[in-house]
């Protein structure tokens, strides 16, 4: 577990850095469970884990994942966000593959070059 909290801590803290992602539920970053909620500038949570998958073979899960009532809260009822789950076996290259697919998406989102 504490390897699972501190790879989430390192990836909060990289991806705190992207201004074109919001994160959720980072008050507590260093004891954080391995799991980060997030989306990407005004693409749906849809369209980013569709692309995350087919196109950098990264699984992660978009929506609401059964959890209305938080997502009212947070503001994100109408797209939901993306869910990365990490787990003992990823590492941190992982890490890194994540946030230059994100930053490559968004990107190819404001040049029009989704696919």
């Amino acid at each position: 577990m504490d390897y699972e909290v501190n790879l989430t801590a390192l990836a909060l803290k990289k991806i705190s850095k992207l201004p074109f992602i919001e994160v959720y539920g980072t008050q507590c970053i260093q004891k954080k469970i391995p799991v980060i909620s997030l989306n990407l500038s005004s693409l749906s949570s849809s369209e980013v884990a569709g692309i995350l998958d087919k196109k950098y073979n990264i699984c992660v899960r978009p929506g609401l994942q059964c959890a209305q009532l938080i997502h009212k809260t947070l503001g994100t009822i109408n797209r939901g966000t993306v869910r990365v789950s990490l787990g003992y076996k990823n590492n941190l290259q992982e890490i890194n593959s994540l946030l230059l697919a994100l930053e490559e998406i968004y990107l190819s989102s404001k040049i029009g070059g989704l696919t």
